[in-house]
């Protein structure tokens, strides 16, 4: 193990977590008091090609591959995207998606991941893009990131907090998978109202972690944080 320290900041690698569902192993890290898996989730039991959301998306649990539009579990994990960026989740299937002692993050606790890397208290209860450079910390790969010399990742604070957000996109409520390359998208557990939830992302237009609400057929990465 080893213990790296930056201002505002106690991070410690954890190393690995391995999900008996699967067997799929995930890098792990501690940031602030909580333990994060330190990649997005691939834990997919089904899945189902992208397109015509209707009401009953809002009860059915959905899990997606960006990009492939078939219904074949096997073929879909065989493809690139699945491999590197692990699965989209719409919110019934978020919810229930982290093995046996870990859950999905809730609000509060991207909160907590937030100010441990520095951002303000009255930053984090803000919509939109809040801190400076939380983002930049909590993105991983530079080689994944189309155009990442725009949000300055070449910068020594790239990726030091360990989480290593990567740019898997999303699927919007319109069925549409977009913005591979250019976003990391994330659920939380929290719900805004009825049919919508609070998600983080990251993007290449800021240095910073972009918070708001959308609606729960829309289907993004998963991050488990340890119970």
């Amino acid at each position: 193990m080893f213990l790296l320290f930056l201002p505002f900041m106690r991070m410690s690698a954890q190393g690995t977590y391995t999900d008996t569902r699967d067997n799929s192993t995930y890098k792990i890290v501690e940031i602030g008091n909580k333990v994060w898996m330190a990649e997005n989730l691939r834990y997919l039991p089904a899945v189902s090609p992208s397109g015509n959301l209707g009401q009953d998306d809002y009860n059915q649990a959905k899990y997606f591959v960006y990009g492939y539009d078939g219904n074949r579990v096997e073929e879909a994990k065989a493809t690139q995207e699945y491999k590197i960026y692990g699965a989209l989740y719409n919110m019934v299937a978020a919810k229930n998606a982290c093995p046996a002692g870990w859950h999905l993050a809730k609000d509060s606790e991207w909160k907590s991941l937030e100010k441990a890397l520095g951002m303000s208290g009255s930053q984090i209860k803000d919509i939109g893009n809040r801190g400076d450079n939380q983002g930049q910390r909590m993105a991983g790969d530079t080689s994944l990131w189309v155009s990442y010399a725009q949000v300055k990742f070449k910068s020594g604070a790239f990726g030091s907090s360990g989480f290593m957000a990567l740019p898997a996109g999303f699927m919007g409520a319109n069925g549409k998978f977009l913005n591979m390359g250019t976003k990391a998208c994330f659920w939380t557990a929290t719900e805004y109202c009825d049919g919508y939830s609070y998600f983080r992302s990251i993007s290449i237009n800021s240095l910073a972690v972009y918070r708001n609400n959308d609606d729960n057929r829309c289907a993004m990465s998963v991050r488990c944080v340890k119970d």
